[in-house]
């Protein structure tokens, strides 16, 4: 059996050579147009976009961001802040990114001592997302926020005055 047997019965696996290549060069074509016409309409707008007032540190902004993230570096230390416990909190490389799995021992904590006075001691408080996080649940409670570094401090710090909870 050779492959006109199969091709005379419409059983062709094996694409041929000929209609191979002449897909490969219509998507070549293809992706060439979409480049040229990419330069074409979007080349004038980002030109005029550097031109506004600030455009062009906005952009400057942006390529320095993809060129963080192309290098790994997590979202949270680029943008400055996390989410966590429907709240924004400032990070840095000074912190940790605060993970999702701390928001359930978060819960925990809030749901066995609710409408209960305690003074909690957060040591390594980082940014200060659990402690502020569960003191904003817990009115009655106080805490204390302590870390080696001074510059973590000074983020939970800001972190406590934007949540209203610096003097608790």
């Amino acid at each position: 059996m050779t492959l006109k047997f199969f091709e005379r019965r419409g059983k062709v696996i094996v694409p041929h050579p000929a209609k191979s290549s002449q897909i490969n060069f219509r998507l070549f074509i293809l992706a060439s147009a979409f480049i040229i016409l990419s330069v074409i309409v979007f080349s004038p707008l980002w030109v005029a976009w550097r031109k506004l007032p600030g455009g062009g540190k906005i952009i400057d902004e942006y390529n320095s961001a993809i060129y963080r993230r192309s290098k790994k570096e997590p979202v949270a230390y680029i943008t400055g802040s996390k989410e966590f416990w429907s709240h924004d909190f400032i990070v840095n490389h000074s912190t940790l990114v605060p993970r999702p799995e701390t928001e359930i021992l978060t819960h925990k904590i809030i749901k066995i001592f609710k409408n209960k006075k305690i003074n909690i001691l957060d040591i390594g408080t980082g940014s200060g997302c659990i402690l502020l996080s569960i003191l904003k649940e817990l009115k009655f409670s106080k805490g204390v926020g302590i870390d080696i570094s001074p510059k973590a401090i000074k983020i939970a710090e800001e972190n406590s005055k934007r949540m209203k909870l610096f003097n608790r």
